[in-house]
């Protein structure tokens, strides 16, 4: 055929059927097509997509040519081939498992988290952060339905760009693999089960306010991972955990991993841009010293509620995109313009979106409010700044 050529000029030949071809790129078309002569025992592509932009791998379209400028611009950079076990087990990446079933457990070298594929939507949110390297294990009829989904850089809800995923591995899952993977010594017991995602960074903070809380409420909770973090480390004396969003579908979507962390907080079907129900999160802190978390939510009218109507000791939490200096005032009021703003050079959140500077100080500020946290950070996505916040109400 045209495209074949030797081994040895491109480097890139099929495991399956032993075809070689001209270019990494057309290897990877074919292996969507592919029924092969065997199953290869393992499947390793090894992708270094430069973190400093996001990609979109030349093989997302099998019917388009390689275009060599193309994959330039979008600094997409395929490194090898190789099909050899002792690869991926000489490495301590963890593994996102996303067969069906599954009878691996994590190990002293893998950490191995369960996501079937066919649930991926729902189980999304247990998925590493986007700077954190890992494999995939699958079956073979899964690799083409699983490369399109950890592979694409948009977002399906806001068609923003994100970066890729930097999955390292994508083992095919034969008895030969897994075999070598249950040979290895399992993870110690220990009072966390193991997962991949982490929670905001402000979380770390907040921890050990619970010591001296008896309640956590998290406002605009989404997936819930802050929540379940806070609520599998609560020492004894905090035993109230809620979940605030205005979302029918969060019971189903946040199940999966409350069950699986063994933690149960409870989720208020509450719409917080209305008044009645903002009275009736502070009427139910009172005498109840409560932690309230806001992380990534933007409500400015439900902040300056919370600023003049919380009860004392309650404590607020904020971590949320924020610009590192404050606007020009000739740029008009917070919140009124997603025009072009040179303080905010990212596409998300909106400029309307994001936080001043000095804007939550504002807020909350003495003598009603004693502030113990006020950093800007850069979230581990793409280099945004973050406002992280605390304060607690000393005065009434």
């Amino acid at each position: 055929m045209a495209e074949e050529v030797s081994a040895a000029t491109t480097g890139a030949k099929c495991d399956e059927c032993f075809r070689s071809f001209p270019s990494r790129n057309a290897l990877f078309r074919h292996l969507k097509v592919c029924d092969g002569s065997r199953e290869p025992d393992l499947t390793k592509i090894a992708v270094d997509a430069l973190a400093s932009s996001p990609v979109t791998p030349a093989f997302a379209n099998a019917n388009s040519d390689f275009d060599p400028a193309l994959a330039s611009a979008k600094q997409l950079s395929l490194v090898q081939m190789s099909f050899s076990t002792e690869n991926f087990l000489g490495s301590s990446l963890p593994i996102v498992d996303l067969r069906e079933k599954s009878e691996l457990s994590s190990t002293e070298a893998h950490v191995v988290i369960h996501l079937p594929f066919s649930k991926i939507w729902e189980l999304c949110p247990q998925l590493p952060p986007r700077n954190c390297p890992f494999a995939l294990l699958l079956d073979y009829k899964q690799r083409e339905a699983a490369l399109d989904y950890f592979m694409t850089t948009k977002s399906q809800f806001n068609n923003s760009v994100r970066i890729q995923f930097p999955i390292k591995f994508f083992i095919i899952s034969t008895p030969a693999v897994l075999a070598a993977l249950q040979a290895q010594v399992p993870l110690p017991p220990s009072r966390f089960v193991p997962r991949l995602w982490v929670p905001d960074p402000v979380m770390a903070h907040v921890e050990p306010l619970m010591a001296s809380h008896a309640r956590v409420v998290d406002l605009g909770c989404g997936s819930c991972r802050n929540l379940t973090f806070l609520a599998e480390r609560a020492p004894p004396c905090c035993t109230e955990f809620f979940g605030v969003d205005n979302h029918p579908g969060a019971p189903a979507r946040t199940a999966p991993m409350f069950q699986y962390h063994g933690v149960s907080p409870a989720l208020l079907d509450l719409d917080l841009r209305k008044e009645g129900n903002r009275h009736e999160l502070a009427r139910a802190a009172e005498g109840t010293p409560t932690i309230f978390i806001v992380v990534r939510y933007l409500n400015r009218a439900l902040l300056a509620f919370l600023a003049s109507r919380l009860p004392r000791h309650s404590t607020l939490v904020v971590s949320h995109f924020c610009r590192a200096v404050n606007r020009p005032a000739a740029s008009g009021a917070l919140g009124a313009s997603d025009g072009g703003d040179p303080t905010w050079p990212f596409d998300h959140p909106r400029p309307s979106q994001v936080l001043d500077r000095s804007e939550l100080g504002g807020l909350f500020s003495k003598p009603r409010w004693a502030v113990s946290r006020d950093v800007i950070v850069l979230d581990s996505d793409h280099g945004r700044t973050m406002h992280q916040f605390i304060a607690q109400v000393v005065e009434s």
